[in-house]
């Protein structure tokens, strides 16, 4: 074998049959003719233009947008593999549709190939020869310049045509009418089964030319990194590229990395293996692959076979693939290879986590510029998590903006505004985390007219859905998971609206009292997070009442409190309010829980979650109020009720409103002073009975309703306390599922 067998030709590609008809197949004749007709057609109305006959020619003439129209179609029509006939009238009758006049030309064109016989193939090749070379049109130009797309077509299969024998025309004829009547024969039947096997019977061996082939592999490799619903299904686009393999050799390692990216969304591992290593074989396995340009080979298929290890969760034979691809790098120098096996080193290695200012001063690079840009937003992550400052976090996230929005790199971009909002929420912000995600679904990401659709695009779906579903709106939230869902279907994108959907019914189970149902959202949340699925059994057993149970569980998953990869700072402060209501009631109060809180308030402020701060305070204003110290209550939720009502979901609101309430009640010493601002606060009152009605959570609306009664009972106003304790009365008939035990339970 000679290196130039391994190059590709555009007029003589390497098929395997290079006796015969070749790369002419009857397709490419339908496509040609197709062409044809247009040209023709069009060329009659512009002797009719010449003639002045306007009335004539205003029913003929092809618009500009009809014209735009099928040049595009003709331009896919080429870039498709060879199809049959059924499936290209029907392209032409449906999808592509062409206006009546020029079906019935190409109908009647091809309709006449076994009348006409061979002659027709000769006839064909002088008109394509004549509309490239020939200049009969007003502007003395040819119909078809021979440097466009379909100048190249016509010039290639002229080439091929020449090149033929007579008895090779002969079988091109016989090939084309079978192809034509089993078409036809394919429409007329209405059975799938019969049509499938008539269109494969009717097609070629091989069906791809190398050009077609390259195109496919380019766009469908695009899809599945940027756009995957919109890419092949992948039984479907496995078996093309089985077809691929088998015809053109230069396309081997391009065709198998593609089986590869496609056997990962299968979670394929094997295959997915196989795939990898065949592809890269290829690579290197091609003559003069000696050069140091080709050396890099080695280094980026380790760096490939790491991330597939890490998709998969193999941490430890990622990190072995990485060191040997860290080593194969420095020896050829690849500077490059080196800051992408740094990055995912980093994610793999959290504690040496470095970035290296030499590399941002170098962003000007293009080769470097994608590799900082991932190195600065894997820092920001980790940053966060580790309790840096803010506002410098988000400063980094502004430079990597800038590289991203220079170089159009819209994954990037993406990925970076979903990463802002997530920090929004981290630190308590939710609005403005949601209005960050509502900012990206209405960019305009688009590179070539492609538009991305990639992992940062779910991240904001869900953010969002997650938003909604706080806010009580569970069938809108609900209708934006299944449409995540229907756009994310790959491991491991769709963790993240696993994760919303599990916990959102989690959630939702809980306030129905729907005990069986939480505890399947639970089990299906711990596959994707343990932690938070522990969080969630905890909230469960305490709104069935079991506390113990729920203090055992939260001993078990603050027993990994040293260690942050096992239990980040967030989890650990929800878990530690937990731990601190489950220690005491109304009736008891235990100083410990109030040791717990305060260790929690100091955990929020050093990492600032300012959100998880303020329901810290809460809990410590209901202890104070429980414990008869209202004006300190009053104090404590005074300074803290903002935040909660600018950035948490309804039930926080609900509670908070609740509790504010209470204090101000309690805070007031004469009858006279209560009775009056009891009647300032109904309208708070119904507020937060209307956050827990939507939510569905009728065990604190009823514990709403007795304390209204109560009070009114206790200020003497019969009739406003026989108005609560008959709504109380009827929400236990309607709701006779729901418990009225711990009714007044504040979490």
């Amino acid at each position: 074998m000679n290196n130039n067998e391994t190059e590709v030709n555009f007029f003589l590609p390497n098929a395997p049959n290079k006796t015969g008809s070749g790369n002419v197949s009857p397709y490419k004749i339908f496509v040609v003719i197709l062409l044809k007709e247009y040209l023709r057609k069009r060329s009659e109305d512009e002797e009719l233009d010449d003639n002045d006959d306007k009335n004539l020619t205003s029913s003929m003439h092809y618009s500009a947008e009809y014209r735009r129209k099928f040049y595009m179609t003709l331009l896919k029509l080429t870039q498709f593999s060879d199809m049959s006939y059924k499936d290209l009238y029907n392209l032409l009758t449906g999808k592509y549709r062409i206006s009546d006049v020029h079906l019935a030309g190409f109908e009647g064109t091809i309709s006449l190939l076994n009348k006409l016989g061979i002659e027709i193939l000769f006839k064909l090749s002088k008109i394509m020869d004549e509309l490239i070379t020939d200049t009969q049109t007003r502007n003395n130009t040819p119909l078809i310049h021979q440097s466009s797309v379909m100048g190249f077509y016509f010039r290639r299969i002229l080439v091929y045509l020449d090149k033929m024998s007579f008895q090779d025309l002969m079988n091109l004829h016989k090939e084309t009418v079978i192809y034509y009547e089993k078409g036809i024969r394919a429409i007329s039947l209405g059975d799938t089964n019969i049509q499938q096997q008539i269109d494969e019977e009717s097609l070629p061996k091989h069906k791809w030319n190398i050009k077609q082939a390259e195109i496919f592999i380019t766009q469908q490799s695009a899809l599945l990194e940027n756009d995957e619903v919109k890419a092949l299904n992948p039984k479907k686009l496995q078996k093309k590229i089985d077809e691929i393999v088998q015809t053109y050799t230069p396309l081997y390692s391009k065709a198998y990395f593609l089986s590869y990216l496609n056997n990962v969304r299968l979670r394929d591992l094997p295959n997915s293996i196989e795939a990898l290593h065949r592809s890269f074989d290829r690579v290197n396995g091609k003559p003069g692959w000696e050069n140091q340009d080709n050396k890099s080979h080695f280094q980026y298929s380790l760096l490939n076979l790491a991330i597939l290890h890490t998709m998969f969760e193999q941490n430890e034979e990622a990190m072995t693939c990485l060191k040997e691809c860290i080593m194969v790098a420095q020896e050829n120098g690849d500077r490059v290879c080196l800051q992408l096996a740094q990055l995912w080193l980093s994610l793999l290695d959290k504690k040496n986590f470095q970035l290296c200012e030499k590399n941002i001063a170098n962003k000007t690079e293009q080769t470097l510029v994608r590799s900082v840009s991932l190195n600065i937003q894997s820092l920001v992550k980790v940053a966060a998590l580790s309790g840096y400052l803010p506002s410098k976090l988000f400063d980094v996230l502004i430079k990597s903006d800038i590289l991203n929005c220079q170089h159009s790199l819209m994954n990037l971009i993406s990925n970076c505004m979903a990463e802002r909002a997530a920090l929004w929420n981290l630190y308590g912000w939710h609005e403005i985390g949601s209005l960050c995600s509502q900012l990206l679904l209405n960019s305009n990401l688009k590179v070539m007219e492609r538009t991305y659709n990639g992992e940062g695009f779910c991240q904001a779906l869900c953010n969002v859905s997650l938003w909604l579903a706080m806010q009580g709106d569970f069938i809108t939230s609900s209708l934006i998971t299944t449409r995540v869902k229907e756009r994310f279907q790959r491991y491991p994108i769709s963790k993240n609206w696993m994760l919303v959907e599990y916990y959102v019914n989690s959630i939702q189970t809980i306030y129905l009292e729907k005990w069986s149902d939480a505890a399947t959202a639970c089990d299906h949340i711990y596959h994707i997070d343990p932690n938070l699925s522990v969080l969630q059994r905890a909230n469960l057993n305490i709104a069935r009442g079991n506390r113990s149970v729920a203090l055992n569980l939260l001993d078990i998953l603050l027993a990994n409190d040293g260690d942050d990869e096992k239990l980040q700072t967030l989890y650990k402060v929800r878990a530690m309010i937990i731990q601190a209501f489950c220690m005491s009631d109304s009736n008891s109060i235990s100083s410990e829980s109030l040791l717990i809180l305060n260790r929690a308030a100091v955990l929020a402020q050093e990492k600032f979650l300012n959100y998880e701060y303020s329901i810290i305070n809460m809990h410590i204003s209901y202890i104070l109020l429980s414990m008869n110290m209202p004006q300190e209550a009053l104090k404590v939720i005074k300074a803290n009720i903002e935040n909660i009502l600018s950035n948490g979901g309804i039930y926080d609101k609900g509670k908070a409103m609740f509790l504010f309430n209470q204090c101000l009640i309690a805070s007031i010493s004469t009858k006279e002073e209560k009775i009056g601002k009891v009647k300032e606060l109904k309208e708070q009152f119904e507020l937060s009975i209307t956050y827990f009605t939507k939510l569905e959570c009728w065990r604190k609306v009823k514990a709403v309703y007795m304390y209204l009664a109560r009070l009114y009972n206790d200020l003497g106003m019969v009739e406003e306390r026989n108005q609560y304790a008959y709504k109380f009365r009827l929400i236990v008939e309607e709701h006779t599922n729901s418990s009225n035990e711990n009714i007044n339970i504040f979490y």
